[in-house]
């Protein structure tokens, strides 16, 4: 299973997060944007953790 964590939350991610989120072999874990109301939105609509840094989303994630 591949373990996705997306950097960006604007308008263009709908695409790539209903992509990840429709894939069988991935599975999305968290989701990260400088904004934290557009990374919030992003991770209660899809269910995963919401980070506002991208470092400590990559240090912290597996």
């Amino acid at each position: 299973m591949l373990k996705v964590g997306l950097i960006g939350c604007g308008r263009i991610s709908v695409m790539h997060l209903d992509a990840i989120d429709k894939l069988p072999q991935a599975q999305l874990v968290c989701c990260c944007d400088i904004k934290k109301d557009r990374a919030d939105n992003a991770a209660k609509k899809y269910g995963v953790k919401a980070y506002y840094d991208y470092k400590q989303m990559i240090d912290t994630e597996k």
